[in-house]
């Protein structure tokens, strides 16, 4: 090496420009640290809910189904207590998970089947972070044949399903098309298994139907109430009249069981109602006044928080 370029190296002036570099190179090396880690992030979160956000693209038909199986383990917090004005045919494959309808709780073990019914609050609660896999058909009793309708309506809330039933093979079958087939045939291949399951549920053993876990006849007791009674003008206070309960007590039953508050469940349950009977061909302001809202403007903002539209977006079916 030349010995011009030794003492150059000494110099101040070239001193400062190697430990500039030294210092940008660190600090390149930490930024691609970072952007590591934050790709890693993403891969887990895509890695635990990729198939379900790609099967969303069905969330508009009458029929969808939503397939998850994740990889790595589960946060407990992901999945937060919803309510819809559709069916939902869960199956289960795997997991430690409670599942909670209503003031009731499911612990859901391989091959349990649970059918969950309109406007009822219910989310997992996911109790040690295994992975947690489930496969789920979405929808709409108007999707349905006639003859139908009466299976549906007499079926229980929770099964069991033997490994060789052909309700499991109906559900295996849709898992493992699920991301092979394109979105009309699994469009109807959805439609062709809800009907074929329907069918089979009528000849399902007693002894394959389960018991709930644990109930809150009390809580249950509320809802029954609120359910039965949209039109009524229900706040906290008169359900605390009614039942003799405090709403401290109220408030806390709504929160742990269903994650919500009481106002938010009875205002969510009118907004349902209200819909529906929309759907039926009633104006908006009639639903709103039919639902004691004696506010419009505050019936048409919750009922676009809830439902995502505007009241007169929806029309009759």
């Amino acid at each position: 090496m030349p010995e011009s370029f030794l003492k150059n190296r000494e110099s101040p002036h070239i001193k400062t420009h190697y430990n500039y570099t030294k210092k940008f190179r660190i600090f390149q090396l930490l930024f691609l640290l970072k952007n590591l880690a934050i790709l890693a992030q993403l891969c887990y979160n895509n890695n635990m809910d990729t198939k379900l956000k790609e099967n969303l693209k069905f969330i508009n038909d009458e029929v969808f189904c939503t397939y998850l199986r994740t990889n790595a383990p589960l946060n407990p917090n992901v999945y937060s207590s919803h309510i819809h004005n559709g069916y939902e045919l869960l199956f289960f494959y795997d997991g430690d998970v409670d599942y909670i309808i209503g003031g009731s709780i499911y612990h859901l073990q391989k091959n349990d089947l649970l059918l969950i019914k309109p406007a009822v609050y219910h989310h997992a609660r996911i109790l040690l972070p295994h992975p947690y896999e489930r496969i789920v058909i979405h929808f709409k009793d108007t999707s349905l044949l006639q003859e139908l309708l009466p299976i549906l309506e007499s079926a229980d809330d929770f099964y069991q399903i033997q490994a060789h039933s052909p309700i499991k093979r109906i559900f295996d079958n849709l898992r493992d098309c699920f991301g092979v087939f394109n979105k009309t045939e699994y469009h109807y291949l959805s439609r062709h298994s809800l009907n074929n399951i329907l069918i089979n549920l009528q000849y399902i053993n007693e002894h394959t139907v389960k018991e709930k876990i644990h109930t809150n006849s009390t809580l249950e007791n509320i809802l029954l109430y609120i359910d039965e009674n949209p039109t009524l003008p229900l706040t906290i206070a008169s359900l605390s009249e009614k039942f003799n309960l405090s709403p401290s007590w109220i408030a806390h039953s709504f929160k742990k069981a269903l994650g919500t508050s009481p106002s938010q469940y009875i205002n969510h349950k009118k907004i349902m109602y209200a819909q529906s009977l929309i759907n039926m061909g009633t104006s908006p302001v009639q639903a709103a006044e039919m639902c004691s809202y004696i506010n419009y403007t505050t019936f048409y903002r919750q009922y676009k928080k809830y439902l995502g539209i505007k009241p007169t977006e929806d029309k009759p079916l």
